[in-house]
């Protein structure tokens, strides 16, 4: 029982872990001032819209999405 115990409390700080590291990954020190495109949202079709016009290497492309800080359950396709 011990050993199961050991075994949860390790893999939740594992995980805890994981989401300040992907959490602090949003915050950026530059920001450019201009883009070419911007797209707001970031669903399905925000981010094809994005991909497709970021094909282009001589533009620029904002991709913004609102919402709160993500864990590692929302980075879980499905969840």
């Amino acid at each position: 029982m011990i050993d199961l115990s050991l075994k949860l409390l390790a893999i939740s700080h594992i995980i805890s872990r994981v989401e300040i590291n992907h959490n602090s990954l949003v915050a950026r020190d530059k920001w450019d001032e201009s883009y070419d495109y911007i797209v707001v949202g970031a669903g399905s079709a925000g981010c094809v819209v994005a991909a497709r016009l970021a094909e282009d290497l001589n533009t620029t492309v904002l991709l913004l999405e609102a919402g709160g800080p993500q864990n590692s359950i929302s980075d879980m396709p499905g969840m």
